[in-house]
């Protein structure tokens, strides 16, 4: 299923709430200039950069951010549920080996809305590790940064936060989400565009408007010193894009990475070098460019727009940039000052270098996980870790890496499980088979029973199939189908029924015996891309 066949599916069938959580996958796809798409291995001659994938733990949902709480002992992951975890180092036979604690050190999920893109994107903590700062869309879909104060191996008072940032954002899609701290406590907030057309303005390339770009938070509103600060459109340092779902900064250099997630043909890895950050804005050209391609409209004369510092055909196996980090740890080595990066449709962790131009290399693969990546993150000794679709937490550690438990570390952790390609294809194919019931009144009514019928026939054989955490999902999705089968044979066929066109309408709105079904929906085309 093509990802026009996707956005077609959610904008007709339940509106944002069938979104994919960074949706943008198709087959149509044409060699971008200026670029290659990257090989399926390394291009360099001599040793080959490899890591293995150290898993060390499973949470019940995707997670979505990392932050090591200075001085590094413990580390925070969120869900995008609104869950955060805490896990706590400890040295086992010579290896410092973070272990999980099974409580929620702090729980927002009744504050957060996961409907279509929403949830808690990310978790940050302050450079003084005193506070963190969850970024989640709220309840009625603002983007909101709350700070709360933190103790170590304390839980985290859920009244105890203060709201830094409210953004109102009506729309369920394209939110960015990522957080990244600069060395002088500045906090940079990446910003989708809420699929601007529905607002009918120029969205990224409109200067007065918080979309598509990266936006700077002073250190003086993070320390609570400036309480009234309310961020315009000359805060932004990066504008022209997308869905900057994933961004981070160089420990090293200060330089400003994007993972820019592509619409139909390209995405992309964008950079802003340390001496450009806030000195005017970085635009990136969307709507104008996707990636180097021309895409929509005119740009004005005189504008001047930063390309891609890297960019790959969108396609069946490629469909969403996952930016990374630039790696700055000690363990891996050969892979020192190389760019970490992934995609939503592949298991594969890639390198990136830069050339004397500041024009990316392929440094072909680092690792395979058993998952797809979502996120990617740096503890406080620069090594990374990569978030999972599934819920599983990796520490990249160097080939044959041991803490003495061959259960938590395996040598060679490639994908070795199944997970990954029965969820796709279960997922998949429950959201095919039910894209054609999206437009229930232009099915003639001779065939509208057989339809729904073979929909739900599909259903029964993809259901089963579900990886355990979505199958209640899956039996929502089928019930309510079942539902609208018998509604219809109760009429005969007749479309113009008016129980039928009710029974139509909740389908739509997610109300009624369809209450359950959108948020369901959504889940499953999550999994589906990633």
């Amino acid at each position: 299923m093509t990802g026009r066949e996707r956005r077609r599916y959610r904008a007709v069938a339940v509106a944002a709430l069938l979104v994919a959580v960074l949706a943008g996958c198709t087959d149509e796809a044409t060699a971008p200039r200026g670029a290659e798409p990257p090989a399926a291995e390394p291009v360099s001659t001599g040793p080959r950069p490899g890591a293995s994938a150290t898993k060390l733990a499973q949470l019940p949902a995707i997670l979505t951010g990392l932050t090591a709480v200075p001085p590094g002992d413990e580390l925070l992951v969120s869900d995008r549920r609104g869950l955060i975890w805490r896990l706590d180092r400890q040295e086992k036979d010579g290896f410092t080996v973070p272990v999980l604690d099974p409580q929620p050190v702090l729980d927002l999920s009744s504050r957060v809305s996961t409907l279509g893109e929403r949830g808690l994107f990310s978790v940050r903590a302050t450079p003084d590790g005193r506070n963190v700062i969850v970024n989640y869309t709220a309840l009625d879909g603002s983007i909101t940064l709350e700070e709360f104060p933190y103790s170590p191996g304390a839980r985290i008072d859920p009244d105890g936060g203060q709201k830094l940032v409210v953004l109102p954002y009506p729309y369920a899609w394209h939110h960015g989400g990522d957080l990244a701290f600069g060395d002088n406590g500045d906090l940079y907030l990446a910003i989708g565009d809420m699929e601007f057309r529905q607002l009918g303005t120029p969205g990224p390339q409109d200067p007065s408007l918080l979309l598509g770009g990266v936006l700077r938070i002073p250190a003086s509103v993070v320390s609570g010193a400036s309480p009234e600060w309310k961020p315009t459109g000359a805060d932004m340092v990066a504008r022209g894009l997308r869905n900057p779902w994933r961004i981070s900064l160089d420990r090293s250099t200060g330089d400003l990475w994007i993972g820019e997630v592509g619409l139909d043909t390209t995405e992309e890895i964008d950079r802003i070098p340390a001496d450009q950050l806030g000195r005017g804005v970085a635009n990136f050209g969307w709507p104008y460019f996707e990636g180097s391609r021309p895409h929509e409209g005119t740009p004005p004369a005189g504008s001047s727009f930063l390309p891609p510092v890297w960019e790959w055909d969108h396609d069946a196996t490629h469909c969403g940039s996952v930016g990374g980090f630039v790696y700055r740890g000690k363990n891996l080595k050969g892979v020192q000052g190389k760019y970490v990066f992934g995609d939503l449709c592949s298991t594969e962790v890639r390198l990136l270098t830069l050339d004397e131009r500041g024009v990316g290399v392929d440094g072909g693969v680092l690792v395979k996980l058993p998952e797809t990546a979502v996120s990617f993150a740096e503890d406080g000794q620069g090594e990374l870790y990569a978030l999972g679709s599934s819920g599983g937490l990796y520490r990249l550690d160097p080939r044959g890496w041991s803490p003495g438990n061959s259960e938590q570390a395996p040598a060679d952790p490639g994908p070795t499980t199944t997970t990954v390609p029965r969820y796709r294809q279960s997922c998949d194919g429950i959201v095919a088979a039910v894209l054609p019931l999206s437009e229930l009144a232009s099915i003639p009514p001779d065939q509208l029973d057989a339809t729904i019928r073979r929909t739900n026939e599909q259903l029964a054989t993809l259901v089963p199939q579900l990886p355990d955490y979505l199958r209640a999902d899956g039996v929502v999705v089928q019930n309510s189908l079942l539902q609208l089968e018998a509604s219809v044979n109760a009429v005969e066929g007749d479309v113009t029924a008016p129980q039928l066109q009710s029974f139509r309408d909740a389908m739509m709105a997610g109300t009624g015996p369809f209450a359950k079904f959108p948020e369901s929906m959504a889940r499953i085309v999550d999994a589906e891309c990633g």
